[in-house]
């Protein structure tokens, strides 16, 4: 939850260096800082041998990506349809690793109310510039 609410809570806050800096620079912005936030307290010492540095590598880049693949659609995009798109990805890797029926009906009802409020009430409120939204898509995918 934690997460979810940082990454929220950045993308309404950086709504002004958009114009600044664009979707790339909003990404590098927010990751140095979260990483000066996360290192000036403990200030670590990497003790990992190469193949757990590989790892930390790895998921630094899906994380880098996941979150330039999710700006670059919400500079496209309003922001609630493309946290709608990106929580497609955990919402369909959970919904298949379920066996229950109830999680079915859980998964529908939310399939309906998704449904009913990805239609826009006024069109015109969108930006011009609103492409499909394969970036929030490729996200979504792709980080989960």
């Amino acid at each position: 939850m934690g997460g979810v609410l940082g990454l929220q809570c950045g993308a309404v806050l950086t709504t002004r260096l958009y114009p600044a800096v664009g979707p790339g620079g909003v990404v590098t912005v927010r990751l140095c800082l979260a990483a000066l936030v996360l290192v000036a307290p403990w200030r670590p010492r990497i003790r990992a041998d190469r193949s757990a540095l590989g790892i930390i590598a790895t998921a630094g880049t899906l994380l880098a990506l996941h979150h330039l693949a999710y700006y670059e659609a919400v500079d496209r995009l309003p922001l609630g349809a493309v946290t709608t798109l990106e929580f497609l990805g955990p919402f369909v890797i959970a919904l298949c690793g379920s066996w229950r029926l109830f999680d079915l009906l859980w998964a529908c009802l939310a399939a309906t109310v998704w449904s009913c409020s990805a239609i826009p009430a006024r069109p015109s409120t969108w930006p011009e510039r609103s492409v499909p939204p394969s970036p929030g898509a490729a996200g979504a995918y792709t980080s989960w």
